[in-house]
């Protein structure tokens, strides 16, 4: 079994046919888990340092739908040699596919998680993304420590290969994986379970942390916003935004989780958010 910890030095682009691999996407019906690999980890892969990212990209069976989660396969504990990673953080992000050429972009969302488990670590629950106009995303997983006391990622090789891994080494820029493919899953709802009562409207906050600027995507115009504490207490409010995507400026606002309300047709959308400077 080949086990790889990754630096620049080891890191080439390469380039393969690619294609639309959702075909050999093992998804249960829609609403449930979207699946890449065969659960069985061949090679295993960790950066030296802090700050890397490794990533899939996932398909969704159509939208609009919610990505609410997933899980990602660390191992049994042997890699990387010398290490322990229970009890260590990783971040888990999940990227719109707005960069160069379809590559990760826009980091939509990210939490931070403690690894106490070996093998499957799942996150149900963490997000609250609604995609209304795209079937495509990006889930990955920061490394937050440094090797050999670091969770693993691991890669299934098994054939059939779906060409779905991407990584960022801290301070680079996107690149297809050499290694393929990493194991995270990604867990959707259902569409119908997403605004029951409130048919047609879809949101989407972003970047989930923010620190100056909040992005609001919605796929209805959008009137008002109003951001209140957790006391209740309105702290901004913006007004006559009469539209469907809108840039609000919130670097007023202190570190702390705030509540998002949206009026959207005469009802209001309540959203958390997150200001971390």
């Amino acid at each position: 079994m080949r086990k790889q910890i990754f630096n620049l030095s080891n890191l080439c682009l390469a380039f393969f046919l690619l294609f639309d691999a959702y075909i050999f996407a093992q998804a249960d019906k829609y609403g449930t888990e979207i699946k890449y690999d065969d659960g069985s980890a061949e090679e295993y892969s960790a950066w030296i340092e802090a700050g890397g990212i490794m990533a899939v990209k996932f398909t969704a069976p159509a939208y609009p739908f919610r990505l609410t989660g997933g899980s990602l396969y660390v191992g049994d504990g042997s890699f990387p040699e010398g290490g322990y990673f229970l009890g260590k953080d990783m971040v888990i992000c999940a990227f719109d596919n707005d960069g160069t050429n379809g590559m990760p972009g826009e980091i939509l969302d990210s939490v931070r998680i403690t690894v106490n488990n070996y093998e499957w670590v799942v996150f149900d629950s963490i997000f609250d993304l609604e995609f209304f106009d795209d079937d495509v995303f990006y889930l990955g997983t920061m490394q937050v420590t440094t090797a050999p006391d670091c969770p693993p990622m691991g890669i299934d090789t098994d054939f059939p290969t779906v060409y779905r891994s991407y990584l960022r080494q801290a301070g680079g820029n996107w690149m297809f994986s050499t290694y393929q493919d990493f194991m995270i899953r990604a867990k959707v709802d259902n569409v119908l379970n997403i605004n029951q009562n409130k048919p047609g409207i879809f949101i989407r906050l972003f970047p989930n942390p923010a620190s100056s600027y909040l992005n609001i995507k919605s796929s209805v115009k959008v009137s008002a916003t109003t951001i209140l504490d957790l006391k209740g207490n309105t702290v901004s409010s913006f007004d006559n935004i009469n539209s469907d995507n809108r840039k609000i400026n919130i670097s007023n606002l202190p570190n702390g989780i705030y509540l998002a309300k949206i009026t959207v047709r005469n009802t209001t959308i309540t959203k958390k958010i997150i200001v971390k400077k």
